[in-house]
């Protein structure tokens, strides 16, 4: 039976009353916190219900949940989460997902189900402009030759170990999206130009994968899904797609790490941690990262000064290249400067409550849920481009940086800006001279 527009309202405040009651409970003692981590995953379940007609936010969602799942090793069965320790324990990895819970909480209440089935293209407006087309295709494939150069994973010996360098010091390789996305609108879908954009992307994604690169691999692949077959695949095959997709996702984080275990038989081919005492992976080592955040903010290590001017500067980053904002302002140089050890990543949900306490989690839980509603209805473009990008990049959003939702991804609405006006001006100089 299908749940009504009001049960669903009805459900989604229950909902959130049981958390905040868990939470309270939580603080008082953290033996609640196994009941809160239950709560909090039924929570995802909703959003992934309502996400069941449009699988681009599905694949979302599921990736949400991975930052769940692994939880429940610690919180049930006690095993340890990270190689690093000093803020792993029951306490800090409880304020963590209190936090977290506080994001999915507000987020869910506030996102409406996911109705639109159609082909997102639908959403652009497809035109036939080979010059535009041109221009876009010439970028790509100067951002995959230029954008990018260095040791690959198996000279190197592994990725960390091999040096990588960016353009300029400029991080333009994700902005490969913007340029694929404006070569699919001016190629009016002919078939040939698809095959040259196809052609042109596979390369972006072998050459990421050589250099050790998972995520912008992973994000260019979420686009091509979005734009060409999340309206149209079957649900077995979308099912099968996800558990094979996440497998092999799991088993290249292995070999990039030490490419020389593909010659040491069939254990390569678990690439899981389950049996180990210690469960370190892109998961587990974001949610040790988010901790970290939070601990240091309960130890005053990052104090109220600090905070402030951290986050203005990220504000700044948005509109200047990163090599200028001073590293010891970001949250993952300073803690390191303060001697804790972490690796890289961080929940949005902690970082945004390292930043503006539990009223910036509120708010950007509020803000994401607003503009993917807009999913539904909308019939800007600009609009459209912008919860596209949102949906091709939340792998760095959710759990890396949310600087990429507000600047890789306002970036591309800009950019199609400034194309769409200079396509109007093209379009006159071409009526004048003819006539």
């Amino acid at each position: 039976m299908l749940i009504t527009k009001n049960k669903f309202k009805k459900l989604d405040i229950i909902t959130l009353l049981l958390n905040i009651l868990l939470i309270i409970l939580s603080l008082y003692n953290t033996s609640f916190s196994k009941y809160l981590l239950l709560a909090t995953s039924w929570t995802n379940v909703i959003l992934l219900y309502k996400s069941r007609n449009q699988k681009s936010f599905f694949i979302m969602f599921i990736f949400w949940f991975t930052y769940i799942l692994y939880l429940y090793n610690y919180f049930f069965f006690g095993t340890q989460l990270s190689v690093y320790e000093i803020y792993q324990n029951d306490y800090n990895f409880t304020l963590t997902l209190i936090v977290h819970s506080i994001f999915l909480g507000i987020f869910n209440l506030y996102f409406k189900t996911i109705k639109y089935k159609e082909d997102i293209k639908n959403k652009i407006r497809i035109k036939d402009n080979f010059l535009f087309f041109l221009g876009s295709i010439l970028i790509m494939v100067f951002i995959i030759i230029f954008g990018r150069t260095g040791e690959n994973i198996f000279s190197a010996g592994g990725y960390g170990k091999n040096t990588v360098s960016n353009f300029l010091n400029l991080a333009i390789y994700e902005y490969y999206y913007i340029f694929f996305l404006l070569a699919i609108k001016y190629s009016k879908l002919k078939k040939d130009r698809l095959i040259i954009i196809f052609l042109i992307s596979f390369f972006y994604i072998i050459k990421n994968l050589l250099f050790g690169g998972r995520v912008e691999s992973l994000q260019l692949l979420l686009l091509i899904f979005l734009l060409f077959m999340s309206f149209k695949i079957s649900n077995k095959l979308f099912y099968f797609g996800v558990i094979i997709g996440y497998y092999f996702f799991e088993l290249f984080g292995r070999i990039r790490g030490n490419p020389s275990i593909i010659f040491e038989g069939l254990n390569i081919l678990n690439p899981f941690n389950l049996n180990r005492t210690i469960i370190s992976n892109n998961q587990t080592d974001v949610f040790y990262n988010s901790t970290a955040f939070i601990g240091l903010v309960n130890d005053n290590l990052f104090d109220l000064e600090f905070r402030i001017k951290s986050f203005l500067y990220f504000i700044l980053g948005l509109f200047v290249p990163s090599k200028y904002i001073p590293q010891e302002y970001t949250l993952w140089t300073a803690g390191r400067n303060l001697g804790v050890n972490y690796g890289g990543g961080g929940l949005i949900s902690s970082i945004t409550y390292t930043w503006l306490g539990v009223f910036g989690v509120i708010l950007i839980a509020i803000f994401f849920a607003k503009i993917f509603n807009k999913f539904n209805h909308s019939k800007n473009e600009y609009v459209n481009i912008y919860i596209i990008m949102l949906l091709t990049t939340f792998p760095r959003w959710f759990a890396y940086s949310p600087i990429t939702a507000f600047k890789l991804s306002v970036y591309s609405v800009v950019i199609f800006w400034i194309v769409d006006k200079l396509e109007e001006v093209f379009s006159k100089k071409k009526s004048s001279f003819y006539n």
